[in-house]
């Protein structure tokens, strides 16, 4: 196992670079959207919509905390990282202090999902036992998924069409189009995120054996896959009828891909992996972007 040298920091700093505060986007964004296509029905609510993100928030905050614990366990991180800080491999966090705070976090989730699941159906505590099996998953067991090229899929399906269709569904108890075209496009920027992360570390994934798409294909498949992913999410609206019928301007969310292209030329001529931090930083912020943008335009009409 590789260990690096504990840097002094003060607790609540260390705790922020476990929870990666910059990546929080991918939860906060769905449920905004999910919340303001349910306005169509009735006035949003607001209480609700803030357990909703709390509940959110708090899974991708285990995801994070249980990737950090386990790659120190599976000696992924290495003195040679060129991402942020790993607090449990760097001795910022103690790895008992790290197992309690992600028990903690998994008993408050329970708390919310069964609350969740009171005022609208018995499948939101199912999918909230789902979901933070997957958090775990991603990085912990004996097969790790996302050792085995599957961390997109994961990342698509939870911060993209699972959140927003279950945000829209507990505030309307209905389903909707709107919903899943949404979760597709910010499922898609979400995976891009991911994809940004698995190129910046390809040589430390390599010799580690985690086996990403990136290391299974290659830095180019990664680059082509960041472009793709970006594209699509810009244009999938615009095959919903429904949206471009009667919230014309909500499509202004399209315009992630103007703010994309600067991200796109570092992707793909990128002399050092060092320089992919800022882009993982941009595109964290597409992501609110194209839920703020999206929202801001829902509730203009001609």
């Amino acid at each position: 196992m590789f260990e690096v040298q504990s840097t002094k920091l003060p607790a609540w700093r260390a705790w922020l670079l476990a929870i990666r505060l910059k990546t929080l986007t991918a939860s906060i964004a769905p449920v905004i959207c999910g919340a303001v296509i349910s306005w169509e029905f009735f006035p949003l609510q607001i209480s609700l919509t803030a357990i909703l993100l709390l509940y959110a928030i708090s899974l991708q905050v285990l995801s994070n905390l249980s990737n950090d614990y386990c790659d120190h366990f599976r000696g992924i991180d290495t003195p040679n990282r060129i991402g942020p800080v790993r607090v449990t491999n760097s001795g910022l966090i103690s790895p008992e202090k790290m197992k309690l705070a992600m028990w903690l976090n998994v008993i408050f989730i329970l708390i919310l999902g069964a609350y969740l699941g009171t005022i609208s159906s018995f499948w939101i505590f199912i999918i909230t036992l789902i979901a933070i099996a997957s958090a775990y998953l991603y990085s912990g067991g004996p097969k790790p998924y996302g050792s085995m090229g599957l961390g997109e899929l994961f990342v698509f399906i939870f911060f993209g069409p699972i959140t927003v269709i279950g945000t829209y569904y507990i505030l309307t108890k209905q389903f909707s189009l709107d919903a899943l075209v949404l979760g597709i496009s910010l499922g898609f920027i979400s995976s891009a995120l991911l994809v940004v992360n698995n190129i910046r570390d390809y040589e430390q994934d390599k010799f580690a054996n985690k086996r990403t798409l990136v290391v299974r294909f290659g830095k180019f498949f990664g680059q082509m896959e960041y472009l793709i992913l970006i594209l699509l999410a810009a244009i999938i609206p615009w095959f919903d009828e429904h949206l471009v019928e009667l919230h014309p301007y909500s499509l202004i969310s399209t315009t992630i891909l103007l703010f994309a292209i600067p991200s796109f030329q570092i992707v793909f001529k990128h002399k050092s992996p060092v320089e992919l931090n800022s882009v993982m930083a941009k595109t964290a912020a597409y992501i609110i972007l194209f839920g703020l943008f999206f929202g801001a335009g829902f509730f203009f009409h001609d």
